[in-house]
């Protein structure tokens, strides 16, 4: 796994003039320039809260190039799925570049939600189907979930995942991975970030292989959490189950 150096917030702005900030009050205000393949430049314009700070690490990625969907050659009725999106940068960016896409973005945090589709109804964005519910291999209707209320309230983690400095948020919506790809057909990229719930799901689409075969993503991008050796086995799997490297970043 590539450990990559961690950039200050002012070489990602030199590196990448586009991207501006503004502060005003309890809001960060900034825009977001994305250039379509087509050579069409549309900007996204993004209010979130100035006392969360979860997704910085989303935009910082972007900063550094470390998505892997910018060069994706859906077909018009693909879908997208955003499982984590928390304030949705990178289903709000997927909208935009592929708007014959449908993204589907699916967060358990209802505050993080209602700010993507304040965002969304800002950028006049249509194509973005918005899931307050978490996902994971459980057939419970309602999770508990927990965070660090002082870093990143919006940022909800399961209990296998909790740390000592996290807070009980309370019961929150759950969907089972089975009922997600039972609906959504022709994905062609998932990116998932959920805070240690990838094992289980990926252990359960392990299990279940032929079941879902034909419904997997034909690209991922997966955020794995906890032990090293943990996050390189299940690195391995996923490398096998898609045939290709270049399909499957991990960060």
């Amino acid at each position: 796994m590539t450990v990559k150096k961690e950039m200050s917030w002012e070489e990602i702005r030199e590196k990448n003039p586009q991207f501006k900030f503004d502060v005003e009050g309890e809001l960060y205000q900034f825009f977001i320039d994305l250039t379509s393949k087509e050579g069409v430049i549309r900007r996204i314009n993004i209010i979130l809260p100035k006392y969360d700070e979860s997704w910085g690490g989303t935009f910082s990625g972007i900063g550094k190039d470390e998505f892997n969907f910018f060069d994706l050659n859906p077909k018009d009725g693909d879908n997208i799925i955003d499982m984590g999106c928390n304030y949705g940068l990178i289903s709000m960016a997927c909208a935009v570049l592929y708007p014959k896409c449908k993204i589907h973005a699916f967060d358990p945090c209802e505050k993080a939600i209602s700010f993507l589709k304040l965002n969304c109804f800002i950028n006049g964005i249509q194509n973005l189907v918005l899931y307050n519910t978490a996902v994971t291999d459980s057939e419970e209707p309602t999770l508990d979930f927990y965070s660090n209320l002082g870093v990143g309230p919006s940022c909800f983690v399961p209990p296998q995942s909790k740390e000592e400095d996290h807070t009980h948020v309370g019961k929150h919506n759950n969907t089972h991975i089975k009922n997600v790809l039972g609906k959504i057909k022709n994905i062609c990229f998932l990116k998932m970030d959920i805070e240690g719930s990838e094992y289980g799901i990926f252990d359960y689409l392990f299990e279940n292989i032929e079941e879902f075969q034909e419904d997997l993503p034909s690209r991922v991008h997966i955020e794995v959490h906890g032990e090293q050796d943990k996050k390189e086995r299940l690195i391995e799997k996923l490398k096998k189950l898609f045939n290709s490297d270049e399909n499957v970043i991990k960060s």
